[in-house]
């Protein structure tokens, strides 16, 4: 990790020492980054009211924006990208609608990357509470 960058944080920020953050990145608030997590250069984190949880291994992009929702807080599991984030629901919608990603030309790749997004133990916990 670029330890420079440590002064810019907030005091309730915790960082792993196996964890590299770009220097312009600003953290802020009660904000928890795992190790092998990797921050690039211009991100935002902000937690004011909820605390955001960043699982290990998980690669957060250029200028990408975390923050926290209005009551709850902002939990990114281990090994996700922003993309991960991204096509987890668009591979809901696929699975609510039926579509068979054979029919459009996918050899088994991209399915078996949707089954692996929605066989993740958040998306399964905010499926469960959107079912509710």
């Amino acid at each position: 990790m670029d330890s420079g960058a440590m002064r810019a944080f907030g005091p309730d920020v915790e960082v792993d020492a196996a964890a590299f953050v770009h220097p312009t990145a600003q953290i802020y608030g009660r904000v928890q980054v795992s190790a092998q997590v990797s921050i690039w250069p211009n991100v935002v984190e902000r937690a004011e009211s909820q605390e955001v949880r960043i699982g290990r291994g998980t690669n957060i992009q250029d200028f990408v924006m975390i923050h926290v929702g209005n009551g709850t807080g902002t939990i990114i599991g281990e090994d996700w990208s922003i993309a991960d984030a991204f096509y987890t629901p668009v591979a809901s919608r696929f699975e609510t609608y039926g579509v068979n990603l054979a029919d459009y030309g996918d050899s088994g790749l991209a399915a078996a990357y949707g089954q692996r997004l929605l066989q993740t133990p958040e998306y399964l916990a905010w499926r469960e509470d959107a079912l509710a």
